[in-house]
């Protein structure tokens, strides 16, 4: 009924068209803003209330029944009459895209498992006394399922971080919280539960080659079935995951550059890895072809591809940048390796740590872990500016430390070693205890810093950061900075002989 009255012939002008944008801008306004106001007033979260807002922008039958009913009555003409209608489809037709995209399943259980009071807002599980329950926690798991971006110029660096995940007899790392009250009054500790069993590495290679609009690429992309069987690259990746026990695949994929973090997001998914791996490029190009220094520093692609990535990335990821000072070109050396973690708080942190403690079940790694603390009477300056929410973030961090901390099983005591550094300067002085660990064993196979991407540490350290960034001489460009966090850029640039892991959680785990 409502199709066979309406004249789309009639929008003919395009003041008629400004009538349509217009009908559809404030249909879309009036019912967002209206039911996301309501949805807030009855203590909805933000992102809840934006998806009450976009339901309520729903017109569906009613709308066309009422139009209808007007259109006979004359009181509406033919072209107002199809104006409404295209308005009402509109609206109702962006309401399931709209509120899958505010309101995702994901986002639906953190929510309620969030007003239920089982986690708090970052996605970690609390225990009745507001501390972090290990044992229940959906995320304290190994990342155990890895996507690896496989390029010819970072594969000592893969095979390196690789043969530390999964060489040697693995411990595990992590039990239940011991009872301290029963460690008090017995005088004697029992050895924790571990929370999960030993689970076999599993690493998919993927390996992204640029696809132009050259007859050889449209050639390569229609024999792309025989490709990850005859590439060399994935067949030595294959080789070295059958020689070190490690269950290993690899794929290939021809894509424009443009879409290269798109297809590794997408693969992620489908293979639902718990974690993304990225081997920094030593050319900082995304093209594995060799150029000059010169290039070298004019290329930029690289960490826009990283930046891309991280922005969507579905699961936990890492970086790596390899010390081609020292870290191992080969994996058959017996020496150790010696892993440094600081810890400044907040979900990307967490993940790290998680990750040292996964390293630290091989038996020839040592893992330090330094919880960095503001000296008190700059924390006491901090309060007076109304802090009262990153007070109980710093907190939670504080008992997930502490947690993770007791929890260590008995035989990693002895090669996992906790400690505080305070300081005025947090950032002074974590740089000048790194300096002075790094290369301490020089018959070790090298040094790992393993830390937080922390984006949004430059309003805890907005004072300090500016000072080290002059302070260096070799300082780092800014796209480096802006892929990898201050921290990091930091490392870099001051040039320390040691590999750094930059990690960023899943986003499900984060502030939304």
């Amino acid at each position: 009924m409502s199709g066979l009255s309406t004249n789309i012939g009639l929008l003919d002008s395009g003041i008629s068209w400004a009538y349509v944008v217009a009908a559809i801008v404030i249909a879309f306004v009036g019912k967002i803003v209206g039911g996301t106001i309501a949805a807030r007033l009855c203590k909805m979260v933000w992102r809840e209330s934006f998806t009450i807002g976009v339901l309520m922008s729903c017109k569906g039958l009613v709308e066309l029944i009422v139009l209808n009913i007007g259109l006979e009555a004359k009181i509406l003409s033919t072209r107002t009459f199809t104006i409404f209608v295209i308005m009402a489809l509109v609206t109702t037709f962006a309401t399931t895209p709209l509120t899958i995209a505010l309101y995702p399943p994901w986002y639906q259980e953190k929510l309620a498992a969030w007003k239920r009071g089982e986690i708090d807002w970052d996605g970690s599980t609390l225990g009745q006394d507001g501390q972090y329950n290990i044992s229940d926690r959906r995320d304290v798991k190994e990342s155990r399922e890895l996507l690896i971006h496989v390029r010819l110029e970072s594969l000592s660096s893969i095979f390196a971080i690789i043969s530390i995940l999964g060489g040697g007899r693995l411990e595990s790392p992590i039990g239940s919280v011991r009872s301290k009250r029963a460690t008090a009054s017995d005088g004697h500790r029992d050895e924790p539960r571990p929370l999960f069993g030993h689970q076999p590495l599993r690493v998919h290679g993927l390996r992204m080659l640029e696809l132009t609009k050259r007859l050889s690429s449209v050639m390569k992309g229609s024999e792309l079935k025989n490709v990850p069987n005859q590439d060399p690259v994935i067949r030595l990746f294959r080789s070295f995951g059958q020689l070190n026990d490690l269950s290993t695949s690899g794929d290939v994929k021809l894509v424009p550059e443009g879409l290269y973090a798109r297809t590794l997001a997408d693969c992620a998914l489908e293979l639902k890895t718990s974690m993304v791996l990225l081997p920094w490029s030593e050319s900082g190009s995304l093209s594995e072809t060799v150029t000059s220094p010169i290039e070298h520093a004019r290329h930029k692609a690289y960490t826009t591809f990283l930046t891309s990535f991280l922005d969507k990335a579905p699961c936990h990821a890492a970086v790596f940048i390899e010390d081609i000072h020292k870290f191992p070109t080969t994996t058959l050396s017996p020496c150790a390796y010696h892993v440094l973690c600081p810890f400044f708080g907040g979900a990307d942190d967490r993940t790290a740590l998680q990750f040292v403690l996964q390293l630290a079940r091989n038996p020839k790694v040592t893992a330090t872990i330094l919880l960095i603390e503001l000296n008190q009477e700059v924390g006491r300056q901090t309060d007076r500016n109304g802090a009262g929410e990153a007070a109980s973030a710093e907190q939670l961090d504080r008992n997930f430390y502490s947690t993770m901390k007791d929890s260590l099983s008995l035989d990693l005591e002895a090669r996992v070693k906790f400690d505080t550094v305070t300081a005025a300067q947090p950032l002074h002085a974590i740089l000048a205890r790194v300096q002075s660990e790094v290369g301490q064993a020089p018959e070790n196979s090298g040094d790992l810093i393993v830390l937080g991407r922390n984006h949004g540490l430059e309003t805890k350290f907005k004072d300090e950061i500016p000072l080290l960034s002059n302070d260096q001489p070799n300082n780092a460009d800014l796209t480096v900075q802006k892929s990898l966090g201050d921290v990091a850029h930091l490392f870099i640039a001051t040039a320390i002989k040691a590999s750094l892991l930059v990690i960023q959680a899943k986003m499900s785990n984060r502030f939304n």
